[in-house]
């Protein structure tokens, strides 16, 4: 059931915002994950949640759409969900032009903000930013932020005692 309320909110969001000139805000309220969320995961017995972002590509062919990292014409919206259920907390439009980097650290922070509990943080490589790893740290959340596998990257991993 959760699975496919999150996946029809998702798609509605998308193919709502790829045809017609809408803000997000008038298709999700703000306080739409506040009172969703309790319903949905009134009868969940975790005691803790885990944060997932990432940018994910909408290819349109729509004239005003911008080229997107992949090469092709669409947005790139920036969605956060539980990664445990699935459910979508967090979105933000952007256009295809837009580096999935930018802004992750003040998106990550909105989203918390709806996280029903839970203090962990997942994402891919374009979250690999110190200033997310300085707030992790600081306000006391178990994160995991993937990297480009690249030479330093080895060698620091090399470096890491077997077991650790």
């Amino acid at each position: 059931m959760l699975e496919a309320v999150t996946t029809d909110l998702v798609f509605t969001i998308s193919l709502k915002r790829s045809t017609q000139n809408l803000q997000l805000s008038t298709i999700w309220p703000a306080d739409y994950p506040i009172c969703v969320f309790r319903r949905l995961l009134r009868n969940d017995e975790r005691t803790d949640y885990t944060l997932d972002i990432d940018a994910t590509q909408i290819v349109v062919e729509k004239r005003e759409a911008r080229y997107t990292y992949k090469g092709e014409k669409g947005y790139i919206p920036m969605v956060g969900h539980i990664a445990e259920t699935g459910l979508v907390i967090g979105h933000e439009f952007r256009e295809g032009n837009a580096a999935p980097a930018a802004g992750n650290l003040e998106f990550l922070q909105v989203c918390e903000g709806a996280m029903p509990k839970g203090k962990r943080i997942g994402a891919d490589s374009a979250a690999y930013q110190a200033a997310i790893f300085d707030w992790c740290e600081e306000t006391g959340k178990v994160f995991a932020i993937g990297a480009d596998q690249d030479a330093a990257v080895k060698t620091a991993i090399a470096t890491i005692p077997e077991g650790e």
